[in-house]
């Protein structure tokens, strides 16, 4: 069997090789070839031309393709169209996974008999240590994934996250491309197209399990811990939670549009408070709240002008793989 490891980037040359030297020393399945395929998503730092650079001596096909289309939807789907194999793994550019990560994903893919599998995605601050607010449950929204040390079936698509995301060629030959009018692109901070991806293919009948020992871990640079960037990270969840309405009503929109003031005015006092009370995490926890709230209301306000980017996105079929 030919397996295919997909990675989208965008403007990460530096980044991007750092993951492809851990890949790199990864164990491959005996009996099975391996291509690596990266996704130079409207690039313009020279990526296509490093991983060229790199191919030479890697120790299993590497190469680029470029996707001039921003938005990292759109380099998932071109990921797809280059794909060969008949299982693909999905990484992201900051990625840095352990020797045994594809065994393992094999491993629960053949022991659950499913079609998708995520694996534990752990975080790795190399710039500087995490702040004293920092938990488990807050460190979430930096794609932290961990559902706990046993093999085990997943039944929610929000688990499923395509940072280290394995599945057969049958899961998208069947439900399609991811959909563009989701997931980040310059200037954006969306999320929520591999999560619409997912829930597609459970509602086609496909089912997913978790690979607690498929690790990768996930790299942390200093201003992914500044407020700015948590700020605008948090604002545009809650935007992409209000996008990934499939069905949202006049009553409904009117509903958030009066509820979402009450609830971001009671997470800024529980904010207060909890500072007040020296307690930094429940700070930090309302803070986020608060943030997601208001951008919860700014799609709402969105989906009521008629300008929320998935009201006017097309239909998501794949077309056959050429090759």
């Amino acid at each position: 069997m030919l397996l295919s490891i997909l990675i989208p980037t965008h403007n990460r040359s530096a980044v991007l090789l750092q993951t492809l030297e851990r890949l790199a020393r990864v164990t491959l399945p005996p009996g099975h070839e391996v291509e690596a395929i990266v996704i130079a998503n409207a690039c313009s730092d020279g990526s296509a031309a490093a991983v060229a650079a790199r191919a030479a001596d890697f120790p299993f096909p590497l190469r680029a393709t470029e996707e001039p289309q921003p938005g990292v939807a759109h380099a998932r789907n071109r990921a797809l169209k280059e794909a060969r194999g008949e299982m693909v793994f999905f990484l992201d550019d900051d990625i840095a996974v352990e020797p045994e990560w594809m065994l393992r994903h094999l491993e629960v893919h053949a022991q659950l008999k499913v079609d998708l599998v995520v694996g534990k995605t752990g975080l790795w601050y190399v710039e500087k240590q995490p702040p004293d607010w920092m938990r488990p449950a807050l460190e979430s929204i930096l794609s932290f994934k961990n559902l706990g040390e046993d093999v085990r079936a997943i039944a929610n698509p929000g688990d499923c996250i395509s940072q280290n995301l394995s599945m057969t060629r049958k899961v998208f030959e069947t439900v399609g491309a991811f959909n563009t009018a989701l997931g980040r692109r310059p200037g954006s901070l969306l999320g929520g197209e591999e999560i619409d991806f997912v829930e597609r293919a459970m509602q086609a009948g496909f089912m997913a399990g978790y690979a607690p020992r498929a690790v990768g871990l996930h790299w942390i640079p200093a201003k992914f811990l500044e407020d700015e960037y948590l700020r605008r990270l948090s604002i545009d969840i809650g935007r992409t939670r209000v996008f990934m309405k499939k069905d949202l009503k006049s009553g409904a929109i009117a509903r958030r549009l009066l509820a979402n003031p009450f609830r971001i005015a009671s997470h800024r006092l529980n904010e207060l408070l909890a500072l007040l009370a020296g307690n930094r995490e429940g700070w930090m926890k309302h803070r986020i709240k608060r943030w997601k709230q208001q951008g919860g209301w700014l799609g709402t306000w969105q989906y009521l002008r008629g300008t929320a980017p998935t009201l006017n996105s097309g239909a998501v079929k794949m077309p056959p793989n050429p090759g």
